[in-house]
């Protein structure tokens, strides 16, 4: 299966994108600013060789430009996702949180039917893939703090404050 790739600049940082051969979207990194290149590295870890292609990125490209522009706040692109069960699990309760609310990992956990999993939700969160789109940012702690890696944490507040969240 080929992977085509495309990024542009956002208020967020370098978005970079890959989607399949059925246009699926397989990826989104937001690097922060002054990293161009990071999303392309990680990117290409993760799923292998990439053919650049604008064309095959541009309904994808187009969503998420118009979320970035305060145009769309849900999407309807088909998604590919590779992850465990459990993330799998996670990462579709993400899609029902609504755009500019949050809710805490304990909350996430009580909702896929595990309440004593907040720190497995955090950790399947963490390897989300398809950022923005599946919308990890709007989960945080029960005391209202962001956390994570620290270039994680920035730009899931932006993403937040995009939102009217935070």
């Amino acid at each position: 299966m080929k992977h085509y790739a495309d990024e542009f600049e956002s208020p967020f940082g370098m978005i970079t994108v890959s989607v399949d051969d059925n246009g699926a979207l397989e990826w989104v990194y937001v690097s922060p600013s002054g990293k161009p290149n990071q999303g392309r590295k990680a990117m290409e870890e993760y799923l292998g060789r990439l053919d650049w292609n604008k064309n095959r990125c541009a309904r994808v490209v187009k969503h998420i430009k118009e979320y970035c522009d305060h145009e769309r706040k849900t999407f309807d692109f088909k998604l590919s996702v590779r992850g465990t069960p459990f993330q799998i699990r996670v990462w579709s309760e993400l899609m029902q949180i609504p755009y500019g609310t949050t809710i805490s990992y304990g909350e996430e956990a009580r909702r896929i039917g595990d309440p004593k999993a907040s720190q497995a939700v955090g950790q399947a969160n963490n390897k989300n893939p398809i950022m923005i789109v599946i919308p990890c940012h709007r989960v945080i702690t029960a005391g209202g703090k962001v956390v994570g890696r620290e270039t994680s944490v920035n730009i899931r507040e932006l993403l937040l404050k995009h939102e009217g969240a935070l």
